[in-house]
């Protein structure tokens, strides 16, 4: 009677502690553990943990990747506004120049055609 009772609370022992383990932790998620809770305490167990695993993966990759999205937005926004700000600023250098040239061939031609038909 007193080995039937020892071994009662040796099984009940090994079981909570089994159940403490079926939290979410790196070195609970990896495949070997996952296994070994397979084999020890069912597979309906070690699906449990799988899916729990897989969906704090999830939702950590998901936010992950909602962070990224949020700051690759805002730096291609950035990067948007510099490069209008600095195609307006050299396209009004370029009309400028532009500018500055036809006015500087009008002379000449003004000059030229003075020099041809005077």
């Amino acid at each position: 009677m007193r080995k039937s009772i020892v071994l009662v609370a040796a099984l009940l022992t090994a079981t909570s502690a089994m159940a403490a383990d079926l939290s979410v932790s790196k070195s609970n998620c990896s495949i070997s553990y996952i296994n070994k809770v397979a084999m020890n305490e069912g597979l309906a167990k070690a699906t449990t943990l799988s899916k729990n695993c897989i969906a704090k993966g999830y939702n950590a990759s998901k936010n992950w990747l909602s962070d990224k999205t949020s700051s690759g937005a805002s730096s291609a926004k950035d990067v948007g506004e510099k490069s209008w700000d600095f195609m307006k600023e050299k396209g009004a250098a370029a009309k400028d120049a532009a500018s500055n040239l036809a006015d500087k061939g009008l002379e000449k031609a003004a000059a030229l055609k003075d020099k041809l038909f005077k």
